[in-house]
């Protein structure tokens, strides 16, 4: 059953569609290695993903050497390479993860082999929590998936943002109240789930 917050993202996702059309950023998982040792208070992780612009591809192969644990490793490589170009990324801030198995999709009798959704909790500063799943048969491709789903639905919000923003400005310069108000009201669902600079 969705939530109301499910069906304001579903808002948003549809101001994407109208606002950034092709230039949607889509982030899509490669791979990831994690190494840990009983001999070191650090964890180290790989992770590979495309970042997608139109019709433009970037794969991204990233790495973090003194993470305290599989989440914070995730979130300091996506942080370090997202921030300098999205400030409004700087807003979120880990609240919760939970594990979930989904014992009914095992195939083995041992239930090894069960699914499992992972729900990454961010609180968005001055803006509530939010929640981003995924699911799949390894806890750790669906922690990167949510992380990714997290990422990228806030780095969307700030370029339809700055998007907007530059055309309310062109709007008011030629007398269009009705391009103003679209802006206006469209620029308000982003504002309702992040700040962003201007």
């Amino acid at each position: 059953m969705k939530t109301p917050d499910d069906h304001k993202r579903e808002t948003i996702r549809e101001i994407f569609k109208k606002r950034l059309k092709e230039s949607t950023v889509i982030l899509s998982p490669v791979g990831i290695e994690v190494n840990e040792s009983l001999d070191s208070d650090f964890t180290s992780a790989s992770i590979s993903f495309d970042e997608k612009v139109g019709a433009e591809i970037k794969r991204c192969n990233l790495t973090e050497s003194n993470a305290k644990g599989l989440v914070d490793a995730i979130f300091k490589i996506l942080f370090a390479n997202f921030s300098s170009k999205y400030s409004s990324i700087a807003n979120i801030q880990l609240k919760n993860y939970q594990v979930k198995p989904i014992f009914n999709s095992a195939n083995f009798s041992t239930y090894t082999d069960a699914k499992t959704t992972v729900t990454i909790t961010s609180e968005i500063k001055n803006h509530g929590l939010v929640d981003f799943s995924s699911t799949s048969r390894s806890i750790i491709y669906s922690t990167l998936c949510a992380s990714l789903k997290t990422f990228q639905f806030y780095i969307n919000c700030e370029r339809t943002f700055d998007i907007l923003s530059r055309v309310l400005v062109d709007a008011k310069g030629r007398g269009r109240p009705d391009i103003e108000e679209a802006c206006i009201r469209d620029m308000t669902f982003l504002t309702s789930m992040n700040t962003y600079e201007q």
